[in-house]
């Protein structure tokens, strides 16, 4: 029987503006972001979610439940 499974994240193009705020590189990312299509985002996201299990989501997994509810 499978799980019931729950969302932890998702990302669009303001998410990645928000990162670039600040930086001298924002109008480059901003025009790059306006010419990128679903295909494009979805392989950002899939990469930050490569990125994120294979670094953090375990341990900060761990961490949270233990904090929250043990």
């Amino acid at each position: 029987m499978g799980q019931k499974k729950y969302c932890v994240a998702s990302i669009c193009k303001d998410d990645v503006l928000d990162c670039f705020a600040g930086k001298e590189c924002y109008e480059e990312v901003k025009a790059k972001l306006e010419k990128m299509n679903d295909h494009k985002m979805k392989v950002l996201a899939d990469k930050l979610h490569d990125d994120c299990c294979n670094q953090l989501f375990w341990a900060s997994l761990r961490i949270i439940f233990e904090d929250e509810f043990l």
